[in-house]
């Protein structure tokens, strides 16, 4: 089905979500600002995500079977991130992109 888009309000994750949208893709953005986003995309499904609260990391993830996730800060902690994948991963998302560089590193 959809592609969660973390970070939708961001560089990168705005440019993404732009080009699924050229493209007819299906997406969901889970942003911690709904607000925010909604100004940037309007027409988007969005939904409130919080990397550290389990409920809206389930409910974002609910029904999709790709992600985008990208920390909201450079210098976000990882645990957080590790967890979303183990959730992703149980909810049956097919396909992860890990959009953060400093991961590597750890």
């Amino acid at each position: 089905m959809a592609i969660l888009v973390t970070t939708p309000t961001s560089k990168i994750g705005s440019a993404l979500v732009s080009l699924l949208t050229k493209q007819g893709i299906d997406s969901r953005l889970g942003a911690h600002t709904v607000e925010k986003a909604q100004k940037l995309f309007p027409e988007a499904d969005i939904v409130a995500l919080d990397l550290s609260d389990t409920v809206s990391i389930k409910g974002a993830l609910d029904g999709v079977t790709r992600l985008y996730l990208a920390p909201p800060r450079e210098d976000s902690p990882v645990a957080p991130l590790l967890q979303t994948i183990e959730f992703a991963k149980a909810a049956g998302v097919k396909r992860i992109v890990l959009g953060a560089c400093h991961l590597c590193s750890e």
